[in-house]
């Protein structure tokens, strides 16, 4: 991406990553760094540039180098020192800085106009290691607060789009990023959506996990086979070990096994028609596809929890390699690589996504709903009472793990969802997500704090918070007059029903038959005023 950059800006190149935050480039002087096209940034060139200092809050951010340097609190211009890595062993160290970007945009009316973003938090790189192919360094755009995109939330919002163009293009032709929501792009009928996951817990805090874009895979299809594949392959723990991601910053696709195993293969027992290579070290299966003017392999697709399917064309999963790419001369087609170590995610990279067109959104897609509506826990929030009777009766059907009681008021058990279990539930055909979320804290009053999260499909927003919550709350408070029992309160916690969720305030049900017969008052009076009642008309 060309991005200029300082005051006044200067041109440089720099690689797109959505695997990664940083965004960094690099710096004069440039102790240990790789050959780049174009001379360095020199900060002392330009009038925007400013360290971040070692007391900023902002550079806890970032990582130390090793060993960590000590921030003299004598000193406040101390620069941030920074440290950062990547899974091909890359690196770069330097100051944590603020600098002025400036890229080229097009305007809604197709006219090129320069946009200046200030104060963005960068890297300024004096060691840097690493295959960058000539670039001056990289452009976080991860989900993470250092990325670029993050920085640009404020005038662009939380989405952006890109389109990567087919590696046998013209140079001419250029790739496309876009910042921001386009209502035609979000509304066109051939986007695909899919839901992009976060490790359970890992919204509670800063962590590296929180940099990817996950998605949920459920399987893969070759031709007309859908393949058996464990589910736990695909599976993401709450730790952010195994999972799938979508990472830009390299190029080929790696599928962990058994995934990769039965992908192969299932190409293998499908193709047929050319004979297959079996010299190649990296890529495989690989064919000879000598003379052959049209090509036809099995459809490769991608299919998610959620319902959707990504398939992708034939270019984008088996590379075509000319002779001069290769130590013979025999034109082949190779498929995508093997993750034979224990590494800690799948990912889907460039050469599957190019020329397709990817829409990100790092906006947290859920809504979340409280117990209780203050630290204290005096008052429970009526909402999660009415969202919790509308999910019980789903619970025995849908969630993996339930719980059941029998409350002291009532005849008849209740399910609920447990602790971290998740319930699928359809409105007008669009699919949400509800997840009890509970987190153990330390006060006088409560000793955890429960919220159920509802996620969904970002396009369906404005329907979920205008229609299905009014939905929901409608069904549960209608299911919770069915069932309302008179109650009778008091200060005297230590009766509380919720013995997990510690209140002030506990009930008794006030089981009454509220009868005459059963009324304690004077006989003669009991008789007079029963009398006036049948008397009346």
């Amino acid at each position: 991406m060309d991005v200029y950059i300082g005051t006044p800006p200067k041109h440089y190149s720099l690689i797109l990553d959505t695997g990664s935050d940083l965004n960094w480039i690099q710096c004069t002087p440039c102790h240990d760094c790789f050959e780049q096209n174009g001379p360095h940034y020199n900060p002392l060139q330009s009038n925007s540039y400013r360290n971040i200092s070692c007391h900023d809050p902002r550079c806890q951010l970032v990582s130390s180098p090793d060993p960590p340097q000590t921030c003299d609190s004598g000193s406040s211009n101390q620069t941030c020192p920074y440290y950062d890595w990547y899974g091909d062993n890359s690196n770069t160290t330097g100051d944590f800085s603020l600098e002025t970007f400036t890229v080229n945009v097009t305007t809604p009316t197709g006219a090129s106009e320069f946009k200046a973003a200030e104060n963005v938090m960068f890297g300024c790189g004096h060691w840097n290691r690493g295959l960058f192919h000539g670039a001056s360094g990289l452009l976080g755009l991860g989900r993470g607060p250092l990325s670029f995109s993050s920085q640009l939330q404020s005038v662009y919002g939380h989405t952006f789009s890109y389109c990567l163009v087919d590696r046998n293009s013209d140079l001419s032709v250029s790739s496309k990023l876009i910042f921001g929501e386009d209502p035609s792009l979000l509304s066109h009928p051939n986007l695909n959506y899919t839901t992009l996951v976060s490790a359970a817990g890992n919204d509670k805090e800063a962590s590296s996990v929180d940099t990817f874009y996950y998605v949920e895979i459920k399987g893969i299809r070759v031709g007309d086979e859908v393949l058996e594949i464990p589910a736990a392959t695909w599976e993401l723990s709450e730790q952010g070990a195994g999972g799938t991601i979508i990472d830009s910053g390299t190029t080929l696709s790696y599928f962990a096994d058994p995934a990769y195993e039965m992908i192969r293969k299932a190409f293998v027992k499908q193709i047929k028609e050319y004979p297959l290579v079996k010299d190649s070290l990296v890529l495989a299966p690989c064919y000879n596809v000598s003379g052959v003017k049209q090509i036809e392999l099995p459809e490769f697709a991608i299919l998610f929890k959620d319902g959707a399917v990504w398939d992708f064309p034939v270019e984008n999963y088996f590379i075509r390699l000319d002779p001069e790419e290769m130590t013979f001369k025999r034109r082949r087609r190779c498929s995508f690589g093997n993750n034979n170590s224990n590494s800690m995610y799948r990912i889907l990279r460039v050469l599957l996504l190019q020329s397709l067109f990817l829409l990100c959104t790092a906006a947290k897609s859920y809504f979340q709903v409280n117990r209780s509506i203050d630290t204290t826990s005096l008052s429970l929030n009526r909402a999660y009472a009415l969202v919790e009777t509308y999910l019980n009766p789903k619970s025995s059907k849908a969630a993996k793990r339930i719980k059941c009681q029998l409350p002291q008021e009532g005849k008849k058990l209740i399910f609920s969802m447990d602790d971290y279990e998740e319930i699928v539930d359809e409105f007008r055909g669009i699919k949400i997500w509800w997840y009890l979320h509970r987190k153990d804290v330390k006060h006088q009053y409560a000793t955890e704090r429960r919220q159920l999260r509802l996620k969904f499909h970002y396009k369906h927003r404005e329907t979920i918070m205008n229609d299905y919550l009014d939905h929901v709350i409608r069904e549960g408070n209608t299911m919770s007059q069915e069932s309302r029992r008179l109650k009778l309160y008091s200060n005297n916690a230590n009766t509380g029903r919720f013995q997990h969720y510690p209140s002030l305030w506990s009930h008794g049900v006030f089981d009454h038959p509220v009868t005459f017969d059963h009324l304690a008052m004077d006989p003669e009076k009991k008789k007079e005023i029963i009398n006036d009642l049948i008397a009346y008309p």
